[in-house]
């Protein structure tokens, strides 16, 4: 199939990616065909945060990471059902800030499991929006304000040791939820999927197109090039990198990361 060069104009931000097609779902939200079996969800609320969607089996798919609310959720699952009717899913957390876990509500109210870690819990009840609503005091985000002040974060329900990590297992694959180290979050996970060789890094990883470390208020500095090397050493065989925000590309996310945390550390 012939590859285009889509470029999607979201807000504050052109978003520009290598896609074998796409579908717009809100002004906020877009899916992109990366292969015959992932999708990368891009939602813009009003930050762009991607999730990634992975089909593991004829009927099973895993999202990793839910959209910032939840009727951002609602339009993915009925897109799912639409495409694959009966699509059996699972959703993972991989940290507890809202581009992670904002539109856990709408899946865990529809009996969708959600996997993630007790520490995510435990940050979750107490820091919550972690100071997301002071950065959305500016009147050209009152309708983000809005939604967010309205929403109440759900934690996952399906829990396991942050240290120990959890792997799913399907007929002909697996997925591996795994804690490199603390980074942008002491709770940052990172998710691999063998059989397609991607791998979503999440806000540990930065794309190429950062300059900075992005947003540190719960970031662990001093540990964040640490967490990126033993991400880089653990999947060595990764072909795709999903950053938490921005564009996918390789391995070489990773070490553009390690530059850009080395500079902000004074390194």
């Amino acid at each position: 199939m012939k590859r285009l060069i889509v470029i999607l104009f979201l807000p504050f931000i052109v978003y520009s990616q290598n896609v074998i097609e796409s579908d717009t779902l809100s002004r906020d939200l877009v899916i992109s065909r990366l292969s015959e079996d992932t999708w990368l969800m891009a939602h813009s609320f009003p930050w762009p945060a991607n999730s990634l969607v992975v089909r593991t089996s004829q009927n099973d798919f895993v999202l990793v990471d839910t959209p910032y609310e939840n009727e951002a959720s609602r339009l993915f699952y009925e897109w799912l059902q639409r495409k694959f009717p009966g699509a059996e899913l699972v959703v993972i957390n991989c940290h507890f800030h809202v581009d992670n876990l904002g539109g856990n509500g709408f899946f865990l109210g529809n009996n969708i499991p959600v996997y993630g870690s007790r520490r995510a819990v435990e940050l979750l009840k107490e820091k919550g929006f972690a100071g997301t609503l002071e950065f959305l005091k500016a009147p050209r985000y009152e309708r983000y304000r809005k939604v967010f002040e309205q929403l109440e974060l759900k934690p996952p329900d399906n829990l396991f040791n942050l240290e120990e990590g959890l792997t799913l297992k399907y007929e002909n694959s697996e997925v591996i939820v795994w804690f490199p180290g603390p980074g942008h979050t002491e709770d940052n996970l990172s998710v691999y999927f063998p059989a397609n060789k991607i791998l979503f890094g999440g806000c540990l990883v930065k794309s190429m197109a950062s300059k900075g470390p992005g947003n540190t208020r719960d970031a662990v500095m001093d540990k964040w090039v640490e967490s990126l090397q033993n991400l880089k050493n653990r999947f060595p065989d990764a072909e795709m990198v999903i950053p938490g925000h921005g564009s996918q590309g390789g391995m070489e996310l990773i070490d553009h990361s390690i530059k850009i945390i080395s500079e902000a550390n004074g390194g």
